[in-house]
């Protein structure tokens, strides 16, 4: 009988921080070869047994190929979703226990036990490695991005050094399996479903999926499905607003499918969808230059001899290229989920910037197989996109494209959370979303209440409407009106009533004066009395109470002398210096990424709560070299 259930032990806490930062957060788990019984199901249900907290699952686990050692590489799609609480609670506990033994002297701020500096040792240098072959990527990545497309055609026509000719000469001498036979033609919106020349390598291990049909497939290429008699959900021309409306579309509504785009240069892009967003590209031709080995080649990530050796090993077993890179032990399987990541957002930014050619969209019950990569966040390279573009126009053509909604009241449209859900936003841009989503104001009213320059201001609304977010109406009624502001104000008297004096001007404990400035200067604004219109006279003594609460938090908190008391006040010691040990290593790990703004930024936090100390003045003087 096929294994359906599974459980991963835990002995304690180490082992497990071990993988859950190497692996498990990033939704994938090995199972070792004394867990597994029989043949497994797929996919299949895994518990796993935590320190403190016991048993948490049952978890969905796709099973997504073989270790050399007779395990299983598992991909875990709902973790958070389904283990989420459990793992979270193991995290409280630590905590927990941290805190007790730091308030007790057992253990001294500075440092844990041996074990604990092991792990986190550990913990360090993963994250290193992977921000270095991150940022190698990126750069790569981004400078193929920026290349005219007459260029880049060109390189895949002619190829474009040593590399090509490495893949032409070693992966063109693959033969392709033929097509069944009786298959007989499919629509035109899917090529034969056993052609493999042309194919894009994922470079990832596969799985035949249970929900499809299994089918012959060759080493390289995703198996495009068979899409006869099904209609496109949506079509169109690439290079306009309806192609990106319908990406937003797609992202809103979580679409699982697969996207045919035909470019006039011939090439055909088939784009594998999975909950709203791309997890896999497939090119017909193939286009070498995006094959996975070259793309590591060319950002000096594998050597010529790895290249040749991985080819090797594809002929050999029958794999695909990031499963021999594996195998030889050239990146983890974190980093390979993170490369074929990179991998799916280069292509997709090439389609994205196509100015020519159609598209289709067919919505699929499931995928041909599992992907490793977790689906790109659309949502937030659209806004990305748009917020650069915006950056680049002119202002008077951004005027004009606010001019209509100016006068209008803008809010959120209902189902813009979902959206937004995935765009990674700033403090303050996350702010001004609020401020959109709490208040009704006129667009105009925006502008002056953001908490950012008008000109960013208008970049982030500009992209909040390409990604159609934004409504805007007519107007309020008076009791509308004064119902709003009533519940403003009760809002912040309730905040006010068992509060600090950070939070009455709405920052963080850790913030420094100038932070303290701005905030005091924007919580101001919206409580004085010049913001609002005709209040009645209850209203604006409530009004001059919270100011008046607001200008003692700004007194108390603007000297760097008495912030930093008020804080000793409130706080307990040990709390004061963890915070700032951990801003500390922020620090060291942003210098170790060439992030000089982040690392100066927490090296500034971590002397603004322990002044003086010599190991974050160090800090801070190599973070501002660096």
């Amino acid at each position: 009988m096929a294994m359906r259930r599974a459980t991963r032990t835990f002995p304690d806490i180490q082992s497990f921080a071990e993988v859950y930062h190497g692996d498990l957060r990033n939704g994938f788990l090995v199972l070792p070869a004394e867990a597994v019984t029989d043949e497994p199901a797929n996919p299949l249900k895994l518990d796993l047994m935590l320190p403190v907290v016991g048993r948490v699952g049952p978890i969905t686990a796709q099973v997504m190929s073989r270790t050399p050692e007779g395990g299983l590489a598992l991909r875990l799609p709902e973790l958070q979703l389904e283990a989420g609480k459990g793992i979270a609670s193991l995290w409280a506990a630590i905590d927990e226990v941290k805190a007790w033994l730091l308030s007790s002297g057992a253990v001294s701020p500075a440092g844990g036990g041996p074990a604990d500096a092991e792990v986190l040792a550990r913990i360090e240098v993963l994250e290193a490695e992977n921000a270095v072959l991150r940022d190698a990527l990126d750069t790569f990545l981004d400078e193929e991005a920026a290349k005219p497309s007459a260029e880049a055609d060109q390189d895949a026509a002619e190829g474009e050094g040593d590399e090509d000719a490495l893949i032409d000469d070693e992966e063109r001498e693959d033969d392709s399996p033929e097509a069944e036979d009786g298959a007989g033609e499919l629509d035109a919106d899917a090529p034969e479903a056993d052609d493999t020349t042309g194919a894009l390598d994922e470079g990832g291990p596969t799985q035949p999926s249970p929900a499809q049909p299994a089918a012959k497939t060759a080493a390289r290429g995703f198996q495009v499905p068979d899409l006869r008699g099904r209609a496109a959900r949506i079509s169109g021309d690439l290079g306009g607003h309806a192609f990106q409306d319908a990406l937003v579309t797609l992202a809103a509504d979580r679409a699982t499918g697969l996207l045919t785009a035909r470019l006039p240069d011939g090439r055909t892009r088939y784009g594998f969808w999975e909950k709203g967003g791309p997890v896999g590209f497939r090119t017909e031709p193939l286009n070498e230059a995006e094959v996975l080995g070259v793309l590591l080649l060319r950002a000096q990530q594998i050597n010529e001899d790895q290249l040749r050796k991985s080819l090797e090993l594809m002929r050999a077993r029958g794999c695909r290229q990031g499963e021999a890179f594996l195998d030889m032990g050239v990146m983890s399987y974190p980093q390979l989920i993170m490369v074929l990541g990179k991998q799916v957002e280069f292509v997709f930014t090439q389609v994205l910037g196509a100015k020519d050619g159609s598209f289709t969209f067919h919505d699929l019950p499931a995928l041909p197989e599992p992907f490793l990569p977790p689906a790109l966040r659309i949502p937030n390279m659209l806004f990305r996109r748009s917020t650069a573009r915006a950056k680049e126009l002119r202002s008077d053509d951004l005027a004009a494209h606010f001019k209509p909604n100016i006068n209008a009241y803008v809010a959120l449209h209902p189902d813009a959370r979902r959206l937004l859900a995935d765009v990674k936003m700033s403090d303050v841009e996350k702010k001004l979303v609020s401020i959109i989503s709490e208040t009704n104001l006129r667009l105009r009213e925006v502008f002056t209440v953001s908490p950012i320059s008008r000109a960013n201001t208008a970049c982030i609304i500009f992209a909040l409407d390409e990604l159609r977010v934004l409504q805007y109406d007519g107007g309020e009624s008076r009791a509308g009106y004064l119902a709003r502001v009533a519940e403003l104000i009760e809002k912040k008297k309730r905040q006010l009533t068992r509060c600090t004096e950070f939070d009455v001007l709405e920052v963080h404990w850790i913030s420094l004066q100038e932070e303290v400035e701005a905030a005091h200067r924007k919580v101001a604004a919206d409580f004085s009395p010049t913001s609002f219109k005709e209040l009645p006279a209850e209203m604006l003594a409530e009004l001059a109470k919270i100011n008046e609460r607001i200008k003692t938090a700004a007194h108390t908190l603007r000297s760097t002398d008495s912030r930093r008391e008020y804080r000793k006040q409130i706080l307990e010691g040990f709390m004061i210096d963890q915070s700032a040990e951990l801003l500390g290593r922020k620090g060291e790990m942003a210098i170790m990424r060439h992030d000089r703004r982040e690392a100066v930024a927490c090296f500034a936090k971590a002397l603004e709560l322990v002044p003086k100390n010599a190991e974050y003045l160090e800090g801070m003087a190599r973070a501002q070299v660096s």
